[in-house]
């Protein structure tokens, strides 16, 4: 908790986000308010109708944030449009003809006749409108010109690198509270390699910590050949607060970005580990 935050949380439930939230704000769900729904590459579109009213003081969230504007003395324009101005100002954006009654009443209507190819003419948003491999920009921003090969040097003696890809289960931290989903989880665990669990002196199911200058994580060993020597595999997007311990992999993770557009770079993080 940090006392220079005031944290506002939209939420239609209770989450490990809004247990840090000073306020949270009641949110309607999909199904209490009309929307639009494009399909990956805009090749369809769909009427998200309102089915019911949203219960207690739940409202949408574009509600929220017009009534957020006001309170803050706000006036551009752009910020109070109605729910069923911007849907319609949307649907002029589209090839379809029709309005949101229009598109309610078949639910999705097909917006092409054929697929849709990206930059079709081969020409790019680009100075030379072709694709840039070597850009002068990236000189200017301190980096090479081109792409370069890279890998990090291996853990020094002690330490071991953890990845944190998403599991069979989840792909982030979206149905994360679903006591199905937290069922086929199990235990919050660490694969490491045959070898690095003989060196450790550990066998599956033992308890482990994980420790860095971040943090530190408590675990359960699997071990398997799924996981390289000398790298832990730890999967993301669980939930802290389903957890004993009230953390997740994250604690581990430095919050260093790499020197390219900001990306993340938490597959580079390294731990040592403690038994218990």
């Amino acid at each position: 908790m940090r006392d220079d935050l005031f944290h506002v949380a939209v939420e239609l439930f209770h989450t490990d986000t809004t247990s840090y939230a000073d306020i949270v704000l009641p949110a309607a769900s999909f199904l209490e308010c009309n929307d639009l729904v494009l399909s990956y590459f805009d090749l369809t579109l769909s009427a998200q109708a309102k089915a019911v009213d949203p219960p207690g003081d739940a409202v949408p969230n574009h509600e929220i944030f017009r009534r957020l504007a006001g309170a803050m003395r706000y006036e551009e324009p752009a910020l109070f449009e109605s729910e069923a101005d911007l849907i319609e100002r949307l649907l002029e954006q589209t090839p379809y003809a029709g309005s949101f009654t229009d598109l309610a009443a078949v639910g999705t209507v097909t917006l092409y006749d054929e697929p849709q190819i990206q930059f079709p003419d081969l020409s790019f948003p680009t100075e030379s409108k072709r694709i840039q491999l070597a850009n002068d920009a990236a000189v200017e921003l301190g980096l090479p010109r081109a792409p370069t090969a890279h890998a990090d040097e291996r853990p020094q003696p002690g330490f071991l690198r953890i990845v944190s890809p998403a599991s069979a289960w989840l792909m982030n931290s979206s149905y994360g509270n679903d006591s199905v989903i937290q069922k086929k989880l199990g235990a919050p665990s660490i694969i490491l390699h045959p070898e690095d669990a003989a060196q450790y002196g550990v066998s599956d199911g033992d308890p482990i910590v994980l420790v860095n200058d971040i943090g530190r994580l408590t675990l359960t060993v699997t071990v398997s050949e799924i996981a390289q020597p000398g790298m832990g595999i730890v999967y993301k997007g669980r939930w802290p607060g389903t957890t004993d311990a009230d953390a997740n992999v994250n604690v581990l993770v430095s919050g260093r970005k790499s020197d390219l557009a900001e990306n993340t770079t938490v597959h580079s993080t390294e731990v040592r580990h403690e038994r218990v």
